[in-house]
């Protein structure tokens, strides 16, 4: 008798527990998952982009010559080779040399030197200086190739704390006069410079100028 209420009990829980569909698995998702048809491809994030071509600047070599339409820099000693020097062997006639600028407190001055070994200052006095000082003139002339000089050696302007140079040179019917300021001046130019400001100076001395 206990035996067969034993069995009833057990059939009617296993009825209760029966109770839907056999075959379900329970889900451990709490929302269905989408069907794969409703899922679409996304665009990548990363998009291909064409690299912009920038402009790289040349580095500019100052050049011994100048062609044809080319301006030099300043500060480099440049020259113009489309005519020849027909009288480079020439010595020079004349010198005109004149210093101006520098300040309120410089000295301004007017320097000619001939050939002949005589000279001029501030068109006033005059004298006689040796040989050795004209040819030594002469030779930077040369070595310069100052007709064939085409090199801008005069800043924007408005400094007058800046000394300033006007050299004229007369040679066998040619004359060329180059301007220049000083923090403009190729090292090879200040040379010639150097040497008529110096001759100014040995003359000034002899003669008692100030």
């Amino acid at each position: 008798m206990r035996l067969m209420l034993s069995l009833i009990i057990l059939s009617l829980i296993l009825v209760a527990c029966g109770t839907g569909d056999p075959t379900a698995t329970p889900s451990v998702f709490s929302d269905p998952l989408p069907d794969a048809s409703d899922l679409t491809a996304t665009p990548n994030d990363f998009e291909e982009r064409e690299l912009a071509t920038e402009e790289v600047g040349v580095l500019v070599t100052p050049q011994t010559n100048v062609e044809q339409g080319q301006a030099p820099l300043p500060g480099t000693l440049a020259f113009d080779d489309s005519e020849d020097d027909e009288n480079f062997n020439e010595p020079f006639d004349r010198v005109i040399f004149r210093r101006h600028g520098g300040g309120p407190t410089a000295v301004a001055f007017r320097l000619e030197l001939y050939q002949d070994g005589s000279y001029e200052i501030n068109n006033e006095f005059t004298g006689q200086v040796d040989p050795s000082v004209i040819t030594n003139v002469d030779t930077l002339i040369k070595e310069l190739r100052f007709f064939s000089i085409n090199t801008p050696m005069l800043g924007p302007g408005g400094d007058d704390t800046n000394y300033r140079y006007d050299i004229t040179v007369e040679r066998a019917g040619d004359e060329l006069t180059i301007n220049a300021e000083d923090g403009f001046i190729p090292q090879p130019f200040q040379r010639l410079i150097a040497t008529l400001v110096s001759i100014y100076i040995g003359i000034a001395d002899t003669i008692g100028l100030e």
